[in-house]
């Protein structure tokens, strides 16, 4: 009889027969729970609890798994309580002192020592001789006090105006202007996307403009430039934009090009042209639109 002999943490209470007429054994783990096990993986060994026991050591494995490893001057000695969703763990400095570190600080290198690596950092930094050396298009003009440890630095940007800096963000290269570096980078992407510089029109409006050319007998001049802007084409007095549906309904650019054309005394007509096989049914759609700019068909 298998009743009240015990295999690793089951007990058996009774023999039982399971709905497809395998012999099973009813256990109570020491955990408290009861369940039905096949008789031949308890009498092999191969079910030795209700699976608390794989619990506990993965547990165990995770808890003990950044035990001894180091992360910059620090080295993991045990695992506390949660914070948060996370662990703390307690650490040993390089410097002696003990912290207790989130596992994604640690882990993702945000924390390296007790605050000693920093100190030193902002240490050395602060004993630097900044005045006169140039950082992008800042220069170093004089030393205007510290903040949070720091010593601040009174710079003068290439375009004029005047920002306090601190030591780290000049050495690392985090500030290199009094903001207006990005600003111009900026301004560069946009130019860039409305097509400053590039040519403005798609393939597909350029063969949509090339069939109201056919169509109508007209000669548009193309990429036709006001000030800083283009315009897709150009027919005596009227300036043509081919835009897609995504700027269309946005308005990118429109309120520029709208004024550049009042001021100029342009009209400005825009048509949407999205791909190539939407031709002919954009020539329809505008066609009463073209007549009025370019006349009856010939």
């Amino acid at each position: 009889m298998l009743v009240g002999k015990q295999f690793g943490r089951l007990t058996v209470l009774k023999e039982i027969r399971m709905p497809n007429g395998r012999l099973a054994l009813l256990c109570k783990c020491i955990c408290g729970k009861t369940r039905a096990f096949c008789k031949c993986h308890v009498l092999s060994g191969a079910s030795k609890s209700c699976g608390c026991f794989r619990k506990e050591q993965q547990q165990q494995r995770s808890k003990d798994r950044l035990i001894g490893k180091r992360f910059g001057r620090l080295v993991a000695q045990k695992r506390l309580d949660h914070k948060g969703h996370d662990y703390l763990w307690q650490c040993l400095c390089d410097c002696g002192n003990i912290v207790q570190v989130t596992s994604y600080c640690l882990s993702s290198g945000n924390t390296q020592s007790c605050g000693c690596l920093w100190r030193e950092i902002i240490s050395e930094a602060n004993s630097l001789q900044l005045v006169g050396k140039r950082f992008g298009k800042l220069t170093v003009i004089s030393d205007v006090g510290r903040r949070y440890g720091q010593i601040l630095w009174r710079c003068k940007c290439d375009c004029g105006k005047s920002r306090d800096v601190a030591t780290s963000s000049l050495t690392r290269g985090a500030t290199r202007s009094c903001g207006c570096l990005q600003s111009d980078n900026a301004r560069k992407n946009i130019d860039k996307i409305i097509g400053i510089g590039i040519s403005s029109v798609s393939k597909s409006g350029t063969l949509f403009l090339n069939r109201v050319e056919k169509k109508f007998r007209v000669k548009i001049e193309r990429e036709f430039k006001l000030e800083n802007r283009y315009f897709d084409g150009k027919v005596d007095a009227i300036l043509i934009e081919i835009d897609c549906n995504y700027w269309h309904h946005k308005n990118r650019t429109d309120a520029v090009k709208n004024a550049l054309a009042r001021k100029y005394g342009f009209k400005l007509v825009r048509f949407v042209v999205n791909e190539k096989q939407e031709i002919p049914s954009r020539l329809k759609q505008y066609a009463s639109r073209l007549e009025k700019l370019f006349g009856e068909v010939t």
